[in-house]
Protein backbone atom coordinates (compact mmCIF):
# COMPACT_ATOMS: atom_id res chain seq x y z
CA UNK A 1 0.00 0.00 0.00
CA UNK A 2 1.38 3.43 -0.92
CA UNK A 3 1.96 6.03 1.75
CA UNK A 4 -0.53 8.90 1.80
CA UNK A 5 0.35 11.99 -0.19
CA UNK A 6 2.00 14.73 1.85
CA UNK A 7 2.50 18.35 0.85
CA UNK A 8 5.58 20.41 1.59
CA UNK A 9 5.04 22.58 4.67
CA UNK A 10 7.14 25.36 3.12
CA UNK A 11 5.78 25.67 -0.44
CA UNK A 12 2.73 23.39 -0.51
CA UNK A 13 3.89 21.13 -3.36
CA UNK A 14 3.23 17.38 -3.24
CA UNK A 15 6.37 15.68 -1.93
CA UNK A 16 8.03 12.74 -3.63
CA UNK A 17 8.81 9.54 -1.70
CA UNK A 18 12.41 8.42 -1.65
CA UNK A 19 14.58 5.98 0.25
CA UNK A 20 18.14 6.72 1.33
CA UNK A 21 19.83 3.48 2.44
CA UNK A 22 16.44 2.13 3.49
CA UNK A 23 15.31 5.27 5.35
CA UNK A 24 11.98 6.47 3.93
CA UNK A 25 11.92 10.22 3.35
CA UNK A 26 9.78 12.71 1.47
CA UNK A 27 11.39 15.42 -0.66
CA UNK A 28 9.83 18.58 -2.01
CA UNK A 29 10.68 18.86 -5.73
CA UNK A 30 10.67 22.68 -5.49
CA UNK A 31 12.58 23.67 -2.34
CA UNK A 32 14.36 20.32 -1.80
CA UNK A 33 13.32 20.19 1.84
CA UNK A 34 13.01 16.75 3.42
CA UNK A 35 10.32 15.30 5.64
CA UNK A 36 11.63 12.57 7.91
CA UNK A 37 9.17 10.64 10.06
CA UNK A 38 10.15 9.86 13.62
CA UNK A 39 11.18 6.25 12.92
CA UNK A 40 13.33 7.15 9.90
CA UNK A 41 15.10 9.92 11.82
CA UNK A 42 15.84 7.58 14.71
CA UNK A 43 17.40 5.01 12.37
CA UNK A 44 19.51 7.70 10.68
CA UNK A 45 20.71 9.03 14.04
CA UNK A 46 21.61 5.54 15.27
CA UNK A 47 23.39 4.27 12.14
CA UNK A 48 26.70 5.63 10.92
CA UNK A 49 26.08 3.91 7.56
CA UNK A 50 22.75 5.71 7.12
CA UNK A 51 24.37 9.03 8.09
CA UNK A 52 27.04 8.46 5.44
CA UNK A 53 24.34 7.54 2.91
CA UNK A 54 22.43 10.77 3.69
CA UNK A 55 25.60 12.85 3.28
CA UNK A 56 26.48 11.17 -0.04
CA UNK A 57 22.90 11.42 -1.30
CA UNK A 58 22.79 15.16 -0.54
CA UNK A 59 26.15 15.76 -2.22
CA UNK A 60 25.03 13.86 -5.33
CA UNK A 61 21.58 15.44 -5.55
CA UNK A 62 22.20 19.01 -4.41
CA UNK A 63 25.31 19.93 -6.35
CA UNK A 64 24.52 23.64 -6.77
CA UNK A 65 24.62 25.08 -3.23
CA UNK A 66 23.57 28.54 -4.45
CA UNK A 67 20.52 27.23 -6.32
CA UNK A 68 17.99 28.00 -3.58
CA UNK A 69 17.71 31.09 -1.42
CA UNK A 70 17.87 30.78 2.36
CA UNK A 71 14.32 29.89 3.52
CA UNK A 72 12.29 32.53 5.31
CA UNK A 73 12.06 31.90 9.06
CA UNK A 74 8.49 31.01 9.99
CA UNK A 75 6.59 28.34 11.86
CA UNK A 76 5.58 25.55 9.51
CA UNK A 77 2.63 23.13 9.68
CA UNK A 78 3.33 19.42 10.06
CA UNK A 79 2.68 17.69 6.72
CA UNK A 80 0.82 14.90 8.55
CA UNK A 81 -1.43 16.72 11.07
CA UNK A 82 -1.16 20.36 9.88
CA UNK A 83 -0.44 21.61 13.43
CA UNK A 84 2.38 24.15 13.70
CA UNK A 85 5.72 22.51 14.43
CA UNK A 86 8.26 23.66 17.01
CA UNK A 87 11.52 25.18 15.79
CA UNK A 88 14.49 23.79 17.70
CA UNK A 89 18.24 23.49 17.55
CA UNK A 90 18.87 19.82 16.74
CA UNK A 91 20.42 18.13 19.82
CA UNK A 92 20.48 21.53 21.50
CA UNK A 93 23.90 22.48 20.16
CA UNK A 94 24.20 21.54 16.47
CA UNK A 95 23.43 24.97 15.09
CA UNK A 96 20.87 23.38 12.74
CA UNK A 97 17.39 24.73 13.43
CA UNK A 98 14.77 22.16 12.41
CA UNK A 99 10.98 22.05 12.57
CA UNK A 100 9.63 19.24 14.75
CA UNK A 101 6.23 17.64 15.21
CA UNK A 102 6.74 15.34 18.19
CA UNK A 103 4.00 13.00 16.98
CA UNK A 104 4.96 12.70 13.32
CA UNK A 105 8.48 13.78 12.39
CA UNK A 106 10.96 16.50 11.51
CA UNK A 107 11.20 18.91 8.59
CA UNK A 108 14.67 19.65 7.25
CA UNK A 109 15.13 22.56 4.88
CA UNK A 110 17.54 22.00 2.01
CA UNK A 111 20.85 20.47 3.20
CA UNK A 112 19.87 20.49 6.90
CA UNK A 113 19.63 16.70 7.15
CA UNK A 114 23.10 16.47 5.63
CA UNK A 115 24.40 18.97 8.21
CA UNK A 116 22.74 16.98 11.03
CA UNK A 117 24.34 13.73 9.79
CA UNK A 118 27.74 15.47 9.64
CA UNK A 119 27.17 16.85 13.16
CA UNK A 120 26.42 13.35 14.50
CA UNK A 121 29.42 11.81 12.74
CA UNK A 122 31.73 14.49 14.16
CA UNK A 123 30.78 13.53 17.73
CA UNK A 124 28.05 16.11 18.18
CA UNK A 125 25.68 13.85 20.08
CA UNK A 126 28.36 13.17 22.70
CA UNK A 127 28.90 16.93 23.01
CA UNK A 128 25.15 17.37 23.43
CA UNK A 129 25.00 14.72 26.18
CA UNK A 130 27.95 16.36 27.98
CA UNK A 131 26.24 19.76 27.87
CA UNK A 132 22.98 18.25 29.14
CA UNK A 133 24.80 16.57 32.04
CA UNK A 134 26.54 19.84 32.92
CA UNK A 135 23.17 21.63 32.88
CA UNK A 136 21.66 18.95 35.11
CA UNK A 137 24.55 19.20 37.60
CA UNK A 138 24.21 22.98 37.67
CA UNK A 139 20.46 22.71 38.29
CA UNK A 140 21.10 20.27 41.16
CA UNK A 141 23.78 22.58 42.60
CA UNK A 142 21.36 25.52 42.53
CA UNK A 143 18.64 23.43 44.18
CA UNK A 144 21.02 22.41 46.98
CA UNK A 145 22.12 26.03 47.44
CA UNK A 146 18.49 27.12 47.70
CA UNK A 147 17.86 24.32 50.21
CA UNK A 148 20.88 25.47 52.23
CA UNK A 149 19.70 29.08 52.23
CA UNK A 150 16.24 27.98 53.42
CA UNK A 151 17.70 25.81 56.20
CA UNK A 152 20.01 28.64 57.26
CA UNK A 153 17.14 31.16 57.31
CA UNK A 154 14.99 28.73 59.30
CA UNK A 155 17.81 28.11 61.79
CA UNK A 156 18.28 31.84 62.35
CA UNK A 157 14.57 32.62 62.83
CA UNK A 158 13.82 33.23 66.53
CA UNK A 159 11.11 30.91 67.80
CA UNK A 160 11.36 28.55 64.83
CA UNK A 161 11.29 24.81 65.34
CA UNK A 162 14.86 24.69 64.08
CA UNK A 163 17.48 26.78 65.86
CA UNK A 164 21.26 26.89 65.70
CA UNK A 165 21.47 24.95 68.92
CA UNK A 166 19.61 21.83 67.81
CA UNK A 167 21.45 18.82 66.50
CA UNK A 168 18.96 18.48 63.63
CA UNK A 169 19.63 22.01 62.39
CA UNK A 170 23.37 21.51 62.51
CA UNK A 171 23.07 18.15 60.76
CA UNK A 172 20.83 19.62 58.03
CA UNK A 173 23.26 22.48 57.38
CA UNK A 174 26.29 20.16 57.42
CA UNK A 175 24.61 17.73 55.02
CA UNK A 176 23.67 20.50 52.58
CA UNK A 177 27.18 21.94 52.71
CA UNK A 178 28.62 18.47 52.07
CA UNK A 179 26.29 18.06 49.06
CA UNK A 180 27.27 21.49 47.72
CA UNK A 181 30.97 20.62 47.86
CA UNK A 182 30.57 17.30 46.03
Amino acid sequence: MDAPSLNCPRCGEAMDSLAVDGASLRECPCCHGLWCNTEALRTICESREKQTAVIEWAKNNHTNANEAAEPKVKYLPCPACRQLMNRMNFAGCSGVIVDVCRAHGTWFDRDELQRVAEFIQSGGMEKSRTLQLEDLKETERRARATQFEAALANAQTPGSACTWGTREAMFDIAQILFDLLR
